[in-house]
């Protein structure tokens, strides 16, 4: 019985002592468990707004676009009434 003892023991002895070596390193914590990162807002992806926000936005840059263009339009008229263009 103490030789089936001693034969068990020295097979379950490493197994045992690399268990705890096992548990001992995993309770080293190397990397902290918190993060630490900048917030930063972003601008909301077009493919996540409803149809009326997305429109709300072209109609906007439609707006734009004219009133440039209005302008535009406005001093061509001023130089051409002032040459007095036929």
């Amino acid at each position: 019985m103490a030789a089936i003892r001693s034969g068990l023991l020295t097979r379950a002895l490493p197994v045992l002592c690399s268990l705890i070596a096992g548990y001992l390193v995993a309770q080293i914590d190397v990397v902290p468990n918190s993060v630490r990162a900048e917030v930063r807002e972003t601008t909301p992806r077009a493919a996540f707004q409803a149809g009326s926000e997305r429109s709300e936005a072209v109609l906007k840059e439609i707006a734009a676009t004219l009133k440039t263009m209005d302008g535009r339009l406005e001093r061509l008229e001023k130089i051409a009434v002032d040459r007095k263009l036929p």
